[in-house]
């Protein structure tokens, strides 16, 4: 994983989204839930040894050119779902001869 494109994502993120929290008229909750949850399951993905390439690039190119459309926050929300059910899938079945 590259440390730099994961810090640039996020602090582009972070910028696109005190914009929106600094522009009058703006709600705010869909942006910050979709970052939250973003960034939660980009975590845990990497606590879990999880590629999370894709889900980062995602997360940049949604805030890429300031703030983004509904379709591009449902559009990240479902790619991030994707890695979400990837982590909380439940493990396979023990093999034969395996210990707990």
């Amino acid at each position: 994983m590259d440390i730099h494109a994961l810090l640039d994502a996020f602090g582009n993120v972070a910028s696109v989204v005190k914009t929106i929290a600094d522009t009058p008229g703006i709600n705010m909750i869909p942006y910050a839930s979709t970052v939250s949850s973003a960034v939660s399951a980009i975590q845990a993905g990497i606590r879990l040894g999880e590629n999370v390439t894709t889900q980062i690039n995602a997360l940049r190119d949604t805030f890429a050119n300031g703030v983004p459309t509904k379709a591009q926050l449902d559009a990240l929300d479902a790619r991030i779902e994707t890695l979400r059910a990837k982590i909380h899938s439940p493990l396979p079945e023990k093999e034969e001869g395996e210990e707990d």
